[in-house]
C-alpha cells in the first residue's frame, strides 16, 4: 500500500521523514537522464539540471532561480569556492534576498561526510531554518555540497503546502543536478553472471546477515531468469513461536498488487472491454470527483497513472477500517486535484482501487459486489494461468493456513507483533495493496512479466502491446525515475529497471527486473518499513552484474551504525507518562467529519491512550534538547511516529490535529 523507496526505521513523525528524504536529495546525486524534462546548463557551464515543464528559470547576478508554475516553490542555485559553509550560506542569502533574517541553532545544522549518503560528493552541509511545523508551514533550508573544489549551494524558502503539491518535480531538479565534471556509473553492456551455487549462497548469506542485523523477523525471496524461477529461499521466523519462513510462506505484498491490477486492466483492454482512454463515467455513470469537469475528463488510465494531482489520503482508510469498495468510490467524490494531469507525481491508493473496481465492473456489468468481482477476475486472469495457488485476497483462507506470517509493525520502541486482522482494512482498497502471496508464487508472476507476458508453459496472459503500455514512462518521480501504470520505471547505473515496492502495517516487499536481460528478484519481509527487501535486491544486482564496489554492504553497515549512534546519544528519547494537568482539557471524545471520532484517556499512572475505534496507541512526548519544543507522538502501529498537535481553537474548544498541509485533519472535542 505504501510507497516505493526503501526507508530505514525512524522515530521522527511521518512528515519529518518525508522532508528529510526531500532535503537530503539536494545533496545526493544520481545518474541523470530526466524523463522528458528540458536540461538547463548554467551560463558558466559549471552544472546542469533538468527543469520540469511549466517551471521557470531566472538568471540573476551570481545565482539561478528555478521556480514552480505558482511561483511559491523556488530553488536558488549558486556556486562558491569557499568551504566555510555557514559563511557561504549567509553570503548566498544576502545575495538572493538582502532582507533574509532567519536564525538557526547548531542543532539545525548537519555535516554529512559518509560516502553512502554523498556518493560522488566530498561532503555536504545542511542548515534547516524551518521544517514546515510552524503555523505558517514555512520550509527554509540551505544545502551545500562540495565537489572538486567548488561548493554547490541550494537555497529553499517555501511552505509545506507548496512542497506537497509539487514535491516530485522539486526532486526532479534536486536529484538531476549534476556538476559538469562529475562522472556517472554506467553498466550498459555488462554481462550477467552465472547463477550457480556460489552465487545463490552469497546472496542468501547477505540476506540472512541483513535480516539479523536489522532485526527483521522473516524474509523470503525468489530469483528469475529467462522466464523461470531459478532459486528461492526463506529465512528467519514467521511468528513469535519461531515457525520458519519458507519460500511458500504467505505474506502480504502491499503495493506490488498494483502491478496485478494494471495487468488485469491490460487484459480487459485486450478483450475490448474498454480502452485506456475510455472515460471512467462511460463504465460507471455514477463515478465522480469534487470537480465535475475533471469527472468528465478522467480516463481509466488516469486512475492508475499517479499523475492526476491527488495527494495520498491514507488516514481516511486507516481510521475507517470497515469501508467497502462502494465506500471508496464515494470517498473519491470528495477528492480535489491540486495540479493538472501529468504535471507531477502524486500517489493515491484510492484511485488505483477505483481502477481495479471499475475494471471489474466493465468485465461484469451485473456485478453487485465489486470486491468479489475484482478478486474473481484476478484469480481467473492472473493467479490461475500463472500458477499462483498460494496467492489470495482471502484473509480467512490465510488464517486457516499454518504457513502464513504474522505482521510486525514498527513502534517507537521497536517492532510490534500485530494480529493479522489489523491488515483487513486494506480490503477496501484491495486492488492497491491487499494481496497475500509467497516468494515462489511471486517469482512465477515476475517470470511471466519479464518474459513479455508468457507463463512457464508458454501461455500468453497479456498482449505485448498492452504490457508495454503499463510500463511506458509517464509522470516523473525524480530525475531518473518515472511512474507508468502501476509500475515504476527507473535506472540502475544506466540499465533500465522495472519495479514496484510495497508496504502494509506489518509487511514490506520489493519486486524488480532488468528488461534487457530478463533477470529479476522478489523479496518479501514480515516487518513494516524494513530496509531488507531493498538491500537484498540491490545486492542481487551487484552480484548479477559483477560489481565489486561493495555499495550494498556499506549501506547496510551505515544503517546499523546510525541506529547504534542514535541509541547511544539518546537511549530514552521519549516520555511515556504525561502531565495530567496539561492533558486534562484534552481527555474525552473528539470528532472529525472525515476520520470519525477518537477518544483520549489517561490512567492513574499518567499513560495517555488514543483510541480511534480501529486502533489504540499510547501518546508519548519528545523534547528537543536545544529549543525545548515538546512533540506529542503516537507510539504504536499503525501510525507510530505521527505527530499530534493539541490546541484551543478561536472559540476555546480543545482540538487535536493530525497530518499537515494539504492532508491535515482537525478533531474537535465533543460536549
Amino acid at each position: 500500500m505504501i510507497q516505493t523507496q526503501t526507508q530505514t526505521q525512524s522515530t521522527l513523525p511521518a512528515i519529518w521523514r518525508v522532508l528529510a528524504i526531500v532535503f537530503l536529495s539536494l545533496v545526493i546525486v544520481r545518474d541523470v537522464s530526466a524523463q522528458g524534462e528540458e536540461t538547463y546548463t548554467e551560463p558558466e557551464g559549471r552544472w546542469s539540471a533538468p527543469i520540469p515543464a511549466g517551471w521557470t528559470v531566472e538568471e540573476g547576478e551570481g545565482y539561478v532561480l528555478v521556480n514552480s508554475p505558482e511561483g511559491d516553490l523556488g530553488m536558488y542555485l549558486l556556486v562558491s569556492e569557499s568551504d566555510d559553509y555557514e559563511q557561504v550560506a549567509a553570503d548566498s542569502w544576502a545575495l538572493v534576498n538582502p532582507e533574509f533574517d532567519r536564525d538557526y541553532d547548531e542543532s539545525d545544522t548537519q555535516r554529512i561526510t559518509d560516502k553512502v549518503l554523498l556518493e560522488e560528493y566530498d561532503e555536504a552541509f545542511i542548515i534547516n531554518y524551518a521544517v514546515g511545523l510552524d503555523p505558517d508551514g514555512a520550509i527554509v533550508q540551505a544545502a551545500m555540497s562540495r565537489f572538486n573544489g567548488l561548493t554547490y549551494v541550494f537555497l529553499v524558502d517555501t511552505n509545506l503546502s507548496a512542497l506537497q503539491r509539487r514535491v516530485a518535480q522539486f526532486q526532479i531538479i534536486a536529484t538531476g543536478f549534476m556538476p559538469a565534471d562529475m562522472a556517472q556509473d554506467d553498466l550498459t553492456g555488462a554481462e550477467i553472471a552465472a547463477f550457480d551455487e556460489e552465487f545463490f549462497d552469497t546472496l542468501t548469506s547477505f540476506a540472512e546477515s541483513a535480516r539479523a542485523q536489522l532485526e527483521t523477523s522473516g524474509v523470503s525471496f525468489a530469483i528469475v531468469r529467462d522466464g523461470e524461477v531459478v532459486y528461492s529461499a526463506g529465512l528467519g521466523s514467521r511468528d513469535d513461536s519461531g515457525g520458519s519462513v519458507t519460500a511458500d510462506t504467505r505474506m502480504m505484498i502491499g503495493s506490488v498488487t498494483k502491478t496485478m491490477t494494471t495487468l488485469l486492466m491490460a487484459q480487459a483492454v485486450d478483450a475490448g472491454a474498454f480502452s485506456w482512454d475510455t472515460p471512467v463515467v462511460d463504465i460507471d455513470p455514477g463515478f465522480a470527483v469534487a470537480d465535475p469537469d475533471i469527472t468528465a475528463q478522467l480516463t481509466m488510465a488516469n486512475l492508475v497513472c499517479a499523475c492526476t494531482g491527488v495527494p495520498r489520503r491514507d488516514y481516511e482508510m486507516i481510521y475507517n477500517g470497515d469501508l467497502t469498495a462502494d465506500d471508496i468510490l464515494a470517498q473519491i467524490e470528495t477528492f480535489e486535484f491540486f495540479t493538472g494531469f501529468g504535471e507531477t507525481f502524486q500517489y493515491s491508493n484510492q484511485l488505483v482501487a477505483a481502477g481495479g473496481y471499475e475494471t471489474a465492473r466493465a468485465l461484469d456489468p451485473a456485478a453487485g459486489d465489486l470486491l468479489a468481482a475484482y478478486t474473481a477476475a484476478v484469480q481467473q486472469g492472473i493467479f490461475d494461468p500463472v500458477g499462483m495457488p498460494r496467492t489470495t485476497f482471502d484473509f480467512d483462507a490465510v488464517l486457516a493456513d499454518a504457513d502464513h506470517s504474522i505482521p510486525y509493525g514498527s513502534g517507537l520502541d521497536g517492532a510490534v507483533a500485530l494480529d493479522v486482522n489489523a491488515e483487513r482494512f486494506l480490503l477496501a482498497v484491495a486492488p492497491a495493496g491487499a494481496a497475500w502471496s509467497t516468494a515462489n508464487d511471486m517469482g512465477r508472476y515476475l517470470a511471466a512479466i519479464s518474459a513479455g507476458g508468457l507463463t512457464a508453459d508458454g501461455a500468453r496472459i497479456v498482449s505485448a502491446e498492452n504490457l508495454a503500455r503499463v510500463q511506458q514512462p509517464g509522470v516523473s518521480i525524480d530525475a531518473t525515475t518515472s511512474y507508468g501504470l502501476g509500475w515504476i520505471l527507473s535506472e540502475y547505473k544506466s540499465l533500465p529497471v522495472r519495479s514496484h515496492d510495497g508496504a502494509t502495517l506489518g509487511f514490506s516487499s520489493s519486486m524488480s527486473y532488468l528488461p534487457d536481460s530478463g533477470v529479476g528478484i522478489v523479496v518479501l519481509a514480515n516487518q513494516q518499513g524494513s530496509a531488507v527487501p531493498g538491500l537484498v535486491a540491490q545486492r542481487f544486482y551487484e552480484l548479477a552484474l559483477g560489481e565489486t564496489s561493495g555499495e550494498t554492504d556499506a549501506t547496510l553497515a551505515f544503517i546499523v551504525e546510525q541506529r547504534a549512534e542514535d541509541e547511544a546519544e539518546n537511549p530514552e528519547p521519549f516520555v511515556k507518562t504525561l502531565d495530567p494537568e496539561m492533558f486534562a482539557p484534552y481527555l474525552g471524545t473528539f470528532a472529525n467529519d472525515i476520520l470519525g471520532t477518537v477518544t483520549l484517556t489517561q490512567d492513574d499512572a499518567g499513560t495517555v491512550s488514543y483510541d480511534s475505534g480501529e486502533f489504540v496507541s499510547e501518546v508519548w512526548s519528545s523534547t528537543d534538547e536545544d529549543s525545548g519544543e515538546v512533540s506529542y507522538l503516537l507510539a504504536h502501529p499503525p501510525l507510530a511516529g505521527d505527530r499530534l498537535r493539541f490546541a484551543l481553537d478561536e472559540s476555546g474548544t480543545p482540538t487535536i490535529t493530525i497530518g499537515l498541509g494539504l492532508t491535515e485533519y482537525v478533531f474537535e472535542k465533543q460536549p
